[in-house]
């Protein structure tokens, strides 16, 4: 259950505001991606070595992959009802 903004400290609050920074970017790392989504970074890295994914380099040098792809591959692999993320896009 999420607190209301005004019942949150200042911790609680970074927290949200950072992941609600994540959820609108294109680009995102792996373990952000693991953070934002059900999903164990060790199935992000290996859909990246077995080309599933791919990854491009973002503006501050780190390799990351698109939110979007990584989303229609999970929801391919997993169905949509286990992975509603991107359902939007389809629609």
């Amino acid at each position: 259950m999420d607190k209301h903004v005004e019942n949150m400290n200042t911790d609680e609050l970074l927290a949200r505001m950072e992941q609600d920074d994540l959820e609108e970017a294109p680009l995102i790392t792996p373990i952000e991606f693991a953070k934002i989504r059900p999903i164990a970074p060790q199935s992000i890295y290996y859909a990246i070595r077995t080309h599933k994914l791919a990854t491009r380099t973002c503006t501050c040098g780190r390799k990351c992959i698109v939110k979007n792809e990584a989303d229609d591959h999970f929801r391919k692999l997993r169905g949509p009802e286990a992975w509603p993320y991107g359902k939007e896009r389809d629609e």
